[in-house]
């Protein structure tokens, strides 16, 4: 008998004590929890008095404590009513071969010249886009011999590039211009114009790709952006684009008088 008792009373305090040892494990935990709660939640008016008028300066001026890049899967934040809010609308960059639209200009509608800021909001507009920005590649004219043919044109081209920088959000990429023969070849454009299409996809700053440009040497850099989710519009003249181009592009939209009449200068 006494030796059950002693037993007993063994296996009662070690049932004690592991009971203690589990009580410390779960309770100290929410105690510690519940502690730093009341202290937030006792901290919680002082914080809302400093900060108030910051808020209050924050909302008038329309930068309130947002981030430099502040996004959303690639949707940015905008302004309305001094608040900021969720901006759902697509967005586009338009690419432009310029060799390929002033070829297009001069041998099917007269050597037209176009305000290439028109055009570009015309075609987002269109497709209801919000225009990240325009891409211009192009060549700067070659002088050959000291020859006042191509001193001048050289001249005409870079004032023409001067006044497309400084349209909003105009960038120019200049390749380089090859002379074979008597015949004139851009060259680079097709390297420049390929690797921002597929970055930009990749990086997820737009959601659709405009070319304007007639070559199959782009179809890579159109099927990688494809992969990445992008939608690909091409405005093409059909006296001059590759096949294939054609057949890998999602959208078609053809170059015609009358778009090119809404946008002449």
């Amino acid at each position: 008998m006494f030796k059950f008792y002693c037993f007993s009373s063994t296996f009662l305090r070690g049932m004690s004590s592991i009971s203690l040892n589990i009580f410390t494990i779960l309770a100290v935990p929410i105690i510690t929890a519940k502690a730093q709660i009341g202290r937030f939640i006792y901290s919680l008016p002082f914080v809302i008095i400093l900060y108030s008028p910051l808020i209050s300066f924050g909302r008038s001026t329309g930068t309130f404590l947002k981030p430099k890049n502040c996004s959303f899967h690639n949707r940015n934040f905008r302004v309305i009513k001094n608040q900021w809010v969720l901006d759902m609308s697509e967005k586009g960059a338009i690419f432009i071969d310029r060799g390929y639209l002033s070829e297009i200009l001069k041998n099917q509608f007269n050597g037209e010249k176009l305000d290439y800021l028109k055009l570009c909001n015309g075609i987002c507009a269109e497709l209801s886009l919000d225009r990240l920005r325009t891409y211009v590649y192009t060549c700067v004219p070659i002088v050959r011999n000291n020859s006042l043919q191509d001193i001048e044109r050289k001249s005409r081209a870079q004032k023409f590039l001067t006044k497309l920088r400084r349209l909003p959000r105009f960038e120019i990429k200049l390749g380089k211009l090859q002379v074979i023969g008597s015949q004139f070849r851009q060259k680079m454009i097709d390297v420049l114009m390929s690797l921002d299409i597929a970055t930009m996809s990749y990086e997820e700053q737009i959601q659709h790709a405009i070319l304007i440009a007639g070559d199959s040497d782009f179809i890579p850099a159109i099927k990688k952006a494809k992969d990445y989710g992008v939608i690909i519009h091409l405005y093409y003249h059909h006296s001059s684009v590759h096949n294939d181009l054609l057949d890998e592009v999602d959208e078609l939209d053809e170059i015609t008088g009358e778009l090119v009449s809404s946008c002449k200068i």
